[in-house]
């Protein structure tokens, strides 16, 4: 399809400095924008937990929290395990 765009081009278009998300202080609002487009694609095939474990490492990630990311907080927070 001539003149359409890629996902790799959507993203960049996404994170240009025209784009209001993307202005300093907005990229936590530009990343939750790709997280739920990759979640959302019909090419991302994948089951309900792995879903959650991506949206939890990303969420965690760019929160500043990567430091945190633990299997015990993983196992706590995305699989509902009280125990490992």
């Amino acid at each position: 399809m001539a003149g359409a765009l890629d996902s790799s081009q959507s993203f960049r278009r996404l994170a240009s400095a025209a784009n209001p998300f993307a202005r300093r202080g907005n990229l936590y609002a530009l990343n939750v924008i790709r997280i739920s487009r990759i979640l959302e694609s019909q090419d991302f095939d994948a089951t309900d937990r792995t879903r959650d474990f991506l949206t939890y490492i990303v969420e965690e990630a760019i929160a500043g929290r990567a430091d945190r990311i633990k299997a015990y907080a993983i196992a706590t927070a995305v699989f509902g395990k009280d125990r490992i």
